[in-house]
């Protein structure tokens, strides 16, 4: 406990120590038993910088060039690795949002419009490398997407999710073989787990779910 105790003020003295070398401005607060440091650096009309600490670990910093309200955001994993990068107009995420599992792994990438709606691809990935999901977005919907098992044998492919009468997909078993298909909106399809458990069956008729 005193060894605890000891190495959270080395710490705080040193980023004080630190803080006031660098012209930062400190705030500290608690919050369900976790300690919270936030440092601004302002340094108008260039650039202004949010550091942000937890229990001795430093967790994000926001960067606004020219003080104005366009922001880069970068957030850490406890160990120092990076775990997201985005850019933000206002309270709008936008371009690409970047997620990372511990040693920048990709987790999840996704892309944003102007308007921080989504718009592109998105993609997730498993801690083993292999794609998880494949979205294609356009304003916001779903236009097609891919699914894949944690082997990277693809689950299921689908298109024009939200067409008139015209949703088309296609299912697979984890060895690659096809189990189900969708054409013009009708047909059926099996949507598994990731390791092709637990199954359900999906049967669709002129554009809509049937359910059976």
């Amino acid at each position: 406990m005193k060894k605890a105790f000891l190495k959270s003020y080395i710490f705080i003295l040193a980023l004080v120590f630190f803080i006031a070398a660098d012209n930062r401005s400190c705030d500290t607060s608690n919050s369900f038993g976790e300690n919270y440091i936030k440092c601004i650096k302002a340094d108008c009309p260039r650039d202004s910088i949010i550091f942000t600490y937890i229990d001795n670990n430093f967790i994000s910093e926001r960067h606004f060039p020219g003080c104005g309200n366009r922001e880069s955001f970068i957030s850490y994993h406890e160990n120092g690795d990076t775990l997201t990068c985005s850019n933000h107009i206002g309270k709008n995420t936008v371009g690409l949002r970047r997620i990372y599992y511990t040693g920048y792994r990709p987790e999840r990438f996704t892309n944003f419009d102007s308007t921080g709606r989504k718009h592109g691809w998105e993609v997730f990935w498993y801690e083993n490398g292999n794609v998880k999901d494949s979205i294609l977005f356009r304003n916001d919907s779903t236009i097609q997407r891919s699914s894949f098992y944690h082997n990277g044998k693809v689950s299921i492919k689908e298109k024009d999710i939200y067409g008139n009468d015209g949703y088309d997909a296609v299912s697979f078993t984890p060895e690659g073989k096809k189990s189900g298909e969708i054409q013009n909106g009708t047909g059926t399809v099996f949507v598994c787990d990731s390791v092709g458990g637990n199954c359900k069956k999906l049967t669709f008729k002129g554009g809509k779910r049937v359910f059976e």
